[in-house]
Parts: structure tokens; sequence; C-alpha cells
């Protein structure tokens, strides 16, 4: 579970929950050891870009919660923005 600030708010966005029931985004618990715990939970957010299976990636999209990550991991909005602009039109 990861439950850093903005990770936490698009979380309970996206789940529509309240912080009292809701402390986090779930991480994988499958897989290697690439996998688990450094991945968001692809049974949880099957069309993310952090999830661990590659085979999903073609769809994968760039959520608010990865974005929300990135913003957490110290990365500029604007960079991570720019990121999602230049795979959405590749």
């Amino acid at each position: 579970m990861l439950g850093v600030a903005q990770v936490l708010a698009a979380a309970q966005t996206q789940f529509g929950c309240t912080a009292d029931s809701l402390k986090g985004a779930a991480l994988e618990n499958e897989g290697g050891t690439g996998t688990v715990g450094s991945h968001w939970e692809q049974r949880l957010f099957p069309h993310e870009i952090m999830v661990g299976a590659s085979s999903t990636s073609a769809g994968a999209m760039f959520s608010n919660l990865t974005l929300a990550l990135c913003e957490d991991s110290g990365s500029s909005l604007y960079e991570v923005r720019a990121l999602s602009i230049a795979r959405q039109s590749s």
C-alpha cells in the first residue's frame, strides 16, 4: 500500500472513498522481484501504465494516480504532463 499525499488523494478520488476507509493505493503482491511492491496492483488498476505486466502496455494510460506518484516522487507536473502528451501522440 502506498499512501503518500498525492497518491492517497488520487486513490480516494478514484474509488470515492474517505481518508478513514482508504489508506493508499495497492501495490502488486504477485510476480517477480522487480514487480512485487513496485507496481500498481493489476487487478485494481488494469489499464495503468505502472502495472507490472508488459502485455498491457500497448493500451496503458497515465492516470491521475500515476501522475500523483510522479508529483510525490519530486517530478514537476510540467515534466510529467509533457511525458504523457508525448506518449499519447506517438
